[in-house]
């Protein structure tokens, strides 16, 4: 893993604490709201994931065997995109809008994702290949790959315009929850409930290294707009900020739970 410098932030230094309440509580009572209310034709219809178009028009809801578009303005349902296997449980949008992934599968059985033209209502691709149900999805940042990754402890890259699969990275040893490629579209970072985050080189499938810092199961990541840092959250309760370099990691901040 190398040497690594830790630097405490506390979370005023981020943000007063009231400032911080007041912001998290505003931005979950809206999204709250909006789904809510879409939903309120079928309230008891479980919702297992959520992702903004890019430009902010329209929220993808996963749902049970189907996944909904909703206006973000209206807050109606505009379309339903119906015929997955299962919840639905990981949902993405391409760079430009037009494509949706809806993912999910079935339990112990396996990962699906469907691919459809938000223009025409079609599926233009279903893929197959996990042995369990997929928890997370990305687009690359030109579109033409697809990432995914389940509890079958795999991430597999796919051909977004034929639903080919390009290749099949191992090295988690439980389930992965988590993806997101950098803004170049290089590298791939993946989180799982082995504690561990883990860089890929997109082109090759090779681990590049894996950050093994956390106490406990990683259930989200991010990158940075600018593809310099990579953050990680789950299970432990605590943030972990890594600057990333071309062969290893540089630096760590550790941000302490609000």
């Amino acid at each position: 893993m190398g040497n690594a410098h830790e630097q405490r932030i506390p979370v005023q230094s981020l943000r007063t604490r009231a400032q911080w309440s007041r912001a998290r509580k505003q931005a979950v009572s809206s999204l709250v709201a909006c789904v809510s209310l879409s939903y309120a034709a079928a309230p008891s219809a479980p919702i297992y994931s959520l992702a903004w178009r890019p430009d902010g028009a329209v929220i993808a809801v996963g749902g049970w065997k189907e996944a909904r578009l909703i206006d973000a303005a209206s807050r109606k349902v505009v379309t339903t995109l119906e015929g997955s296997a299962d919840a639905v449980r990981a949902v993405a949008f391409t760079p430009d809008g037009k494509r949706l992934a809806a993912a999910g599968g079935s339990p112990a059985r396996k990962g699906e994702v469907r691919i459809w033209d938000l223009a025409a209502h079609t599926v233009t691709a279903t893929v197959s290949g996990h042995a369990d149900c997929i928890y997370a999805a990305a687009f690359s940042p030109d579109a033409s790959q697809l990432a995914t990754a389940g509890y079958d402890k795999l991430i597999k890259i796919w051909d977004a315009a034929t639903g080919k699969e390009l290749r099949t990275l191992k090295d988690h040893v439980d389930a992965v929850y988590a993806l997101a490629f950098t803004p170049d579209g290089t590298r791939l970072v993946t989180g799982a409930a082995d504690r561990s985050v883990k860089i890929w080189n997109v082109a090759s499938g090779e681990r590049l290294y894996t950050l093994s810092d956390a106490t406990d199961g990683i259930n989200t990541v991010a990158v940075s707009p600018d593809g310099k840092q990579v953050a990680a959250a789950g299970q432990d309760k605590s943030i972990r900020i890594w600057t990333l370099g071309p062969e290893g990691r540089h630096a760590r901040a550790h941000v302490d739970r609000a």
